[in-house]
């Protein structure tokens, strides 16, 4: 069955759910903000400051009201799987954009073009102000105002310091009453899972003591891997799948097989010149690699031919393959023989990144405490750190606390209808901070001296970098952008057509 709303009725709803996830995600924003528990069936209840974490366990009655509810939290998910961090943020910026543009009776296409124009402003104006991050105390400082903890901040500042800035790192739960850190074997590939019907663990997919298959040509039909699949269910139930491409009607067998608990499948698509990176994750895995031109047909593929790794961890834009099972020594030693015969100044470069790639060493921090609601939330805390640390060395940082884009704002024009609206959106965070504390956010503005933010836990006036209060441009960026495509979408709405899932009809 479905229900059809439209006109003043729809808008009503969609200004009601964005009230309810901003009251409930955004009182955890700054160190004024408190913590969300969240109940879990057949677990224990986890208590989270996670945004995006928050506003998926959100549940609405109306069918109407849940599209909007679920559009935002695919606005957070999006900003943590792009900058793993500020989704508490983006959630902040879908309720103010659009709340702010309700208020306007022009044309909604037209709102929509001049707030597009005004994100493309506030971007650029963030990386004019943007600073690059060099040393081993900003890395503590972007990793302390992520995780609130001076702990997680030494732990992390280690980590970093340990893998080097380009250095790995992933982060799990662990069943000890300690957080521990160790270096292991590791190798990317910047290549994600095919879909999100393979993760396991939130927006991840991750699998321990797993076989891989590597397949140096496309899966075409799921005919061709029968045999082998057959085989191979009754020993083992999960498989990793390293090939150049899949066809969807393959897909969607395995996503058949997952759902009646037959096979769980992870499928990573790695094309590249030559090869070259599936090669790799054969060797590092120990696995065979299947190619016709090696001579092997998909429908001959035994157990014999599989690899295998410790663990292997896929988001949407990379995969870690932690202790491959395979042995690369011979294979960088010819590599660093060829160094030496090669005269192209690319070839080098691309051998040398070869090599460093099968050397490549993984920082694991395994997250532990003393019970597993504390452990959670504590996991939280370390990934979005950490993340928040990637994203800051890959484009620098701003001032934190809501201030870079107070700072922006200054930049807008209070003609243009979408800068206008932006303009006061963009404050929402800083205001929620404050509110968070218990303060008066017209009073604190009223008395900021220039060139200085304001310190939401110390309740002081303070140079926000040298204070160490700062954010990441791209976490920044990604919910200002996350945040302007749902906001797009709720003004130019005008009915919603929602399926409601109507209860079977009892037997009495």
């Amino acid at each position: 069955m479905k229900i059809l709303s439209n006109g003043i009725e729809d808008r009503q709803k969609i200004i009601r759910v964005m009230d309810l996830v901003e009251e409930y995600v955004c009182c955890t924003l700054g160190p004024g903000g408190g913590a969300v528990t969240l109940d879990r069936a057949f677990s224990v209840p986890r208590v989270t400051t996670d945004g995006v974490s928050v506003a998926k366990a959100l549940e609405v009655n109306d069918d109407t009201e849940r599209q909007t509810l679920n559009l935002m939290c695919e606005a957070a998910a999006k900003t943590n799987e792009e900058a793993g961090d500020a989704t508490t943020t983006t959630i902040c910026l879908c309720h103010a954009i659009p709340t702010e543009a309700f208020k306007y009776s022009e044309n909604p296409k037209k709102i929509n073009k001049s707030i597009e124009k005004a994100k493309v402003k506030i971007i650029d104006e963030l990386r004019k102000i943007a600073k690059p991050i060099r040393t081993s105390k900003e890395i503590y400082q972007v990793a302390l105002v992520s995780s609130e903890s001076e702990e997680i901040a030494n732990i992390i500042t280690d980590t970093f310091e340990a893998v080097g800035k380009d250095g790995k790192i992933t982060v799990e739960e662990s069943k000890l009453p300690s957080t521990e850190v160790k270096l292991v074997e590791g190798y990317e590939v910047e290549k994600g899972y095919v879909h999100p019907f393979m993760c396991n663990k939130g927006n991840k997919a991750e699998f321990k003591g797993v076989r891989t298959l590597v397949i140096g040509e496309k899966l075409s039909t799921i005919a061709e891997l029968m045999p082998f699949l057959e085989k191979a269910s009754a020993t083992i139930k999960e498989l990793v799948i390293f090939c150049t491409e899949i066809d969807p009607a393959v897909l969607n067998t395995f996503a058949y097989n997952k759902q009646v608990g037959m096979f769980n499948t992870l499928v990573i698509k790695c094309a590249s010149q030559k090869n070259e990176v599936l090669e790799d994750v054969a060797l590092v895995t120990g696995a065979t690699f299947i190619s016709k031109d090696a001579g092997y047909k998909l429908e001959e593929i035994t157990l014999e031919n599989l690899g295998k790794a410790e663990k292997i961890i896929a988001t949407s834009g990379k995969t870690i393959i932690l202790n491959g099972a395979g042995n690369v020594k011979s294979t960088v030693k010819q590599l660093k023989q060829q160094l030496g015969s090669i005269t192209n100044d690319n070839d080098y470069d691309m051998v040398e990144k070869r090599i460093a790639r099968l050397q490549g060493n993984v920082a694991v921090i395994s997250v532990g405490s003393k019970t597993e609601g504390e452990t959670q939330g504590l996991y939280d805390k370390v990934e979005d750190a950490v993340n928040a640390v990637k994203s800051a060395l890959e484009e620098g940082i701003v001032e934190g606390g809501g201030m870079a884009f107070y700072r922006v704002s200054q930049k807008l024009s209070s003609t243009d209808i979408g800068e206008r609206i932006m303009k006061k959106a963009i404050l929402s965070p800083f205001k929620r901070i404050i509110d968070n504390i218990g303060l008066d956010y017209a009073d604190i503005l009223v008395n900021m001296p220039k060139g200085k933010g304001f310190d939401a836990e110390n309740e002081t006036y303070v140079d926000m970098i040298k204070s160490g209060i700062i954010d990441p441009v791209k976490a920044t960026r990604c919910s200002i952008e996350n945040a302007v495509s749902f906001a797009k979408g709720r003004l130019i709405n005008k009915g919603t057509i929602a399926v409601v899932k109507v209860p079977p009809k009892s037997d009495e």
